[in-house]
């Protein structure tokens, strides 16, 4: 999870608001809450975000660590390419 924060910060230049702490404990706390993904299953946060339907992931991300529209359509494509890398 923390791997595609620093991701999103990394492109810093194209986003006119980086996320921050903030953004990412409401991330945290929005996927504790929710327990199961889209199609059901149990999250396991051992497994890190990869587990999740690519789709909610970007819904997910764009509506808790970023604010303004420009940013979370920059977001979407940042977070659909650090999906499709190997790796949490």
């Amino acid at each position: 999870m923390i791997d595609l924060v620093k991701a999103l910060r990394d492109e810093a230049d194209s986003l006119n608001k980086p996320p921050s702490l903030a953004e990412l404990l409401n991330l945290l706390d929005y996927l504790e809450r929710q327990q199961r993904n889209p199609s059901g299953e149990t999250l396991d946060f051992d497994r890190g975000l990869r587990q999740l339907e690519e789709a909610y992931l970007i819904e997910t991300v764009t509506s808790t660590l970023l604010k303004t529209s420009d940013d979370q359509e920059r977001g979407a494509e940042l977070t659909k390419r650090w999906f499709s890398k190997d790796g949490d």
